[in-house]
C-alpha cells in the first residue's frame, strides 16, 4: 500500500511513463526474494533485465545475500554481474544502508568498480516531521568533478497529491536553517549548538539575514 502511494504520487508529476517502468517484488510473484549473489538468480532475471536502461537494487542487505558482509571477496557474484550489466550498456543503481558511524555497512571493495558514490545524511538541526529531507554528498565521482560534484541539500515536499522536489546549496540551507531559529529566539550560541555550526558562521548568516531585512530582532 505504501509504495502504491507513492507511485501515485510520482506518476502525477510523470516522471514515470507507461511501459518504462517496471517493479519486482515477492509481493507480486510467486517466488522468493531473488539474490543477486546467485548466478542461477542472475539468469532468472535475465528477462525482466534484459531491456532495461536503469537496473535499481534496493536494497543490498535484501537482495545480495552474501554471507559475510565485511568480506571483500563474498561481493566477487554480485561484481561481476554489475560489470556484464555495464558491458551490456545499462545502468546499476545500488542502495546500501549506513552503519553507526555514518560510513557504508560492510566491505568497502563494493566501490571498487562503482563510477560514482552517493551518501545521503541528515542536516544539522533537522527534525523527523520534516519528511524527506537529506544533504547529498559524493563520495566518488569518477567522470564528473567541480561545481557538479557540489554537496547540496534536497527535500521532497508533496503539494496537491503530487512530489515536489528542492534542491539548495549545502550553505543557503543551513543559512535558512539558522534565519527559522532566530527568528524562533535562539541566541547566536544557541543556534550554532542547535545546527552543529561554528559560532563564525551563525554570526555571518545572522548578519546576512540582517542585511537582506530577514531579521530584525537583535541578537545576543
Amino acid at each position: 500500500a505504501d509504495m502504491q502511494g507513492r507511485l501515485k504520487s510520482i506518476t502525477k508529476n510523470s516522471v514515470i511513463k507507461s511501459g518504462n517502468f517496471k517493479l519486482i517484488t515477492p509481493d507480486l510473484q510467486d517466488i522468493t526474494t531473488p539474490n543477486l549473489a546467485n548466478e542461477e538468480c542472475q539468469a532468472e532475471l535475465a528477462s525482466f533485465t534484459s531491456d532495461a536502461d536503469l537496473i535499481i537494487v534496493d536494497n543490498i542487505s535484501t537482495l545480495c545475500r552474501t554471507g559475510q558482509e565485511n568480506d571483500s571477496d563474498q561481493w566477487t557474484p554480485v561484481q561481476r554481474w554489475a560489470l556484464t550489466m555495464r558491458s551490456e550498456g545499462r545502468s546499476v543503481l545500488f542502495v546500501h544502508h549506513s552503519n553507526k558511524n555514518g560510513g557504508q555497512r560492510g566491505t568497502s571493495g563494493r566501490e571498487d568498480v562503482l563510477d560514482t558514490v552517493i551518501s545521503l545524511k541528515k542536516p544539522s538541526g533537522s527534525s523527523p516531521t520534516e519528511g524527506a529531507n537529506f544533504e547529498v554528498h559524493f563520495e566518488k565521482n569518477r567522470g564528473f568533478s567541480g561545481l557538479d560534484a557540489d554537496s547540496f541539500n534536497a527535500s521532497l515536499a508533496i503539494d496537491n497529491g503530487e512530489q515536489v522536489w528542492t534542491r539548495q546549496a549545502i550553505a543557503e540551507s543551513s543559512f535558512n536553517r539558522t534565519l527559522k531559529l532566530a527568528k524562533e529566539g535562539l541566541s547566536c550560541s544557541e543556534i550554532a549548538k542547535e545546527l552543529s555550526l561554528n559560532k563564525s558562521t551563525t554570526s555571518r548568516h545572522i548578519a546576512k539575514a540582517k542585511e537582506q531585512g530577514l531579521l530584525l530582532e537583535a541578537m545576543q
